[in-house]
């Protein structure tokens, strides 16, 4: 479906001319003709800020932000004149809030004239490298082929509801599980797809639920799985403020009663947590942990299934990475999609799972909100994410085209930094909203989760802000209200972030010298003007349906 930007009304103050040439200066690019395109100015886009009138910046109180949207069916221009400059950059950004790609116009120079493409080593990422963090088939089968497996008719009566016993495993026991990654479903079974385990550490959370963490017997020893490592991870996931608990608060319970008791298993107050070597290529980069939902269903259902609530995390990326950040992010990350099952899926009369991308950047935002209590000092979207985000050069990736392999525009990096910057904005309490949405569209249920807490906006233009600011660099002590990532303190939710000072990637060479043939579906594209004194002027097409945005940082 498409969906527009709240803010896409037609402009009172827009005046309509029609022109037979139009001719750009001080800007280094633009157009040379639009004998056929209307002409519009550009308006103020912050309040208390540098952009003092739609023509002027006033440099002192904080950067200025203009926009131009296109409404209209055609292309349009958007004649940009902004005095007061003393040397500032000028950046602009297109972007486009559909759900298909839009062709750019060559002349329409959507480029940084002599733009390195080097990215810098001054930020580092605090794991070894970014990695997917599951199987697409697994993925797909998450958000929509679970369907298959359930019964149309739900239970009318609480019959077949109650909690089933189950004998309980103790520590040392042994058992096979089923891991299913990379294989067919259709044929994966315990003997060629088992990993043999033993359970080394079982604790109670809070709330009486079992946690038991399970070891592949050829990764444990003293050069691979330890039993203290075992144990760190353990405290990380049932102690008061840990994972269990943490995600709980913001999205409900893991398992419990389900309206499908002839498919699902029932509730067992029992997590299975599994390390093994899910890529034994000798690196903690590849698949680092991964939750199927296939592993609720009844074995008779779904002959895959292990018949539990668990999740694997893989062993290389615990003891080849200098500690366990890694882990510890990847267990919030899959217990995450382990309650957005429970309650979207299993729970609902209309099973409802997020998209792949909107389900992917729930996880992503849970390990950035829990990150001061379980990683103190490493962030996942300010010391990983954003920098490789700001490294695509433009940030044309599609929010919504979920792209999994590593590589520029990795959505694991955009996805993240784009849920940090919301979560930031909006809140805590919008997050959970967003998780306990009864929309069945995921750009839908995104979009009025956004209304909920800012009432004039909408998806498509926390999009353009997002970027905007973003690639503009604007620091923290720049930002008009309304942008950038300020920190969110401690309150009701019982969770803080730390805010991110954009001013800390200024070594990231993040523009380039060509220009792209498309901006994609909920994506932008952005490039820079430098140094202009005095008026900068640039006459911009603006294709239909995309919006422009210009910052000017002090």
């Amino acid at each position: 479906m498409k969906i527009l930007s709240g803010a896409l009304h037609p402009p009172l103050w827009a005046s309509l001319i029609f022109v037979a040439a139009l001719t750009a200066c001080g800007g280094g690019g633009g157009i040379e003709s639009a004998s056929t395109q209307s002409v519009f100015s550009i308006e103020v886009d912050c309040t208390n800020c540098g952009a003092t009138s739609p023509n002027i910046f006033t440099p002192g109180s904080s950067a200025g932000v203009w926009k131009y949207v296109n409404v209209s069916g055609s292309e349009s221009v958007a004649k940009v004149a902004i005095s007061g400059l003393a040397g500032q950059d000028v950046f602009m950004t297109i972007t486009n809030p559909t759900d298909a790609d839009i062709a750019l116009p060559v002349s329409g120079n959507y480029r940084t004239g002599g733009a390195v493409l080097s990215v810098s080593s001054s930020v580092k990422s605090a794991t070894t490298s970014s990695s997917a963090k599951s199987d697409e088939a697994m993925s797909d089968f998450n958000a929509a082929g679970f369907r298959g497996y359930l019964n149309k008719n739900v239970a009318q009566s609480k019959g077949g509801l109650a909690v089933k016993t189950i004998l309980k495993a103790t520590t040392g026991d042994t058992r096979r599980w089923i891991d299913c990654l990379n294989t067919d479903f259709s044929v994966c079974n315990s003997t060629d797809n088992g990993r043999d385990t033993t359970l080394v550490e079982q604790r109670l959370a809070q709330d009486g639920r079992t946690v038991n963490f399970w070891v592949e017997n050829s990764e444990r020893g003293p050069s691979r799985i330890t039993d203290p490592m075992v144990s760190e991870l353990m405290s990380a996931y049932v102690n008061p403020l840990g994972i269990h608990n943490s995600i709980r608060s913001l999205g409900g319970e893991p398992w419990g009663a389900t309206l499908y008791p002839d498919e699902l298993i029932a509730d067992n107050q029992r997590i299975d947590i599994v390390i093994a070597n899910l890529t034994p290529n000798s690196s903690p980069s590849g698949v680092q942990g991964y939750y199927f939902s296939g592993n609720n269903f009844l074995s008779a259902v779904f002959p895959a299934s292990n018949e539990a609530v668990m999740m694997f995390i893989d062993s290389e990326a615990a003891y080849l990475n200098p500690d366990l950040t890694a882990s510890k992010t990847v267990l919030v990350h899959e217990a995450t999609h382990m309650t957005n099952f429970f309650r979207r899926a299993a729970t609902r009369a209309t099973p409802a799972a997020f998209a792949l991308w909107l389900e992917e950047t729930t996880a992503m935002v849970a390990e950035d909100i829990t990150a001061n209590r379980l990683t103190p000092g490493f962030n996942p979207v300010r010391d990983q994410q954003l920098s490789d985000y700001l490294s695509t050069r433009s940030g044309n990736c599609s929010l919504t085209n979920f792209q999994s392999t590593i590589g520029i525009c990795f959505s694991y990096d955009v996805n993240g930094v784009f849920g940090g910057y919301l979560v930031r904005q909006l809140g805590v309490d919008f997050y959970k909203a967003l998780l306990n949405s009864t929309h069945t569209d995921s750009v839908t249920a995104l979009d009025q989760a956004i209304k909920a807490f800012r009432p004039a906006s909408s998806l498509g233009q926390e999009l353009r802000s997002w970027a905007q600011v973003t690639f503009a660099g604007t620091p923290s002590s720049d930002l008009p209200a309304g942008f950038g990532y300020p920190r969110v303190v401690m309150g009701p939710s019982g969770f803080d972030l730390p805010g991110i000072d954009l001013v800390t990637y200024a070594g990231i060479s993040r523009f380039s010298s060509s220009s792209p043939a498309s901006v994609r579906s909920r994506a932008s594209v952005s490039w820079k003007r430098s140094g202009t004194v005095g008026t900068f002027t640039e006459n911009v097409i603006v294709p239909a349906g995309t919006a422009l945005t210009i910052t000017i940082n002090n």
